[in-house]
């Protein structure tokens, strides 16, 4: 085992900032892509570099889910803050906020809710507020303390040397490294 695999230097005045959500922004137009010429000789494509908006070829359907309310987002920050003094670690925190049957699934019912209080402000707090707890000095041997799993990965060695690497540059262990990744937004397209 290497020695990274074991670090831990709590780093956790580092800022937290929300993932880049490319896939909600508009597309920029290929300047290289011909336009086709109308009857008049003029071409119908767009000028370069100029913003294409593609939302109006969307199909409605995407909209049958109601917009959650600014209310909605506040108070799921006002509860997490309000279990973060409550509870005694970020184990706990996670699973009465984030987990299956948490705070959010409870305020935001369906996924595409969901999907839309990950895009907010309010759900980068709470993400703060998840990893100052998880800054936190941890007990180990807490009654009544959530079992933990383990899972296996196989990966490419160029993928785990990778975030080798990055553990290390972060001055952290592989363990917290990835359990910070997957604590991270997903756009489920992107899962294959």
């Amino acid at each position: 085992m290497s020695k990274a695999a074991f670090k831990d230097k709590q780093l956790s005045s580092q800022p937290l900032k929300p993932r880049p959500r490319y896939y909600n922004e508009p597309h920029l137009s290929s300047s290289t892509t011909p336009g086709i010429v109308t009857e008049s000789g003029h071409s119908n494509s767009p000028k370069p570099q100029e913003l294409v908006d593609y939302s109006k070829n969307w199909s409605v359907s995407h909209n049958k889910t109601p917009q959650i309310t600014l209310d909605q987002r506040r108070e799921a920050v006002t509860q997490a803050l309000r279990l973060s003094r409550a509870v005694r670690d970020w184990e706990a925190f996670f699973k009465q906020v984030m987990g299956v049957d948490g705070l959010i699934y409870h305020l935001f019912p369906t996924a595409d809710q969901r999907r839309q209080f990950e895009t907010t402000s309010e759900y980068v707090e709470i993400q703060h507020i998840l990893a100052e707890m998880r800054g936190r000095p941890q007990k180990r041997n807490l009654v009544n303390r959530e079992k933990t799993k383990m899972i296996t990965v196989r990966l490419p060695e160029s993928l785990h040397a990778a975030l080798m690497q990055e553990a290390n540059d972060l001055n952290t262990s592989m363990n917290k490294l990835c359990i910070s990744k997957l604590l991270q937004i997903i756009d489920k397209d992107l899962v294959q």
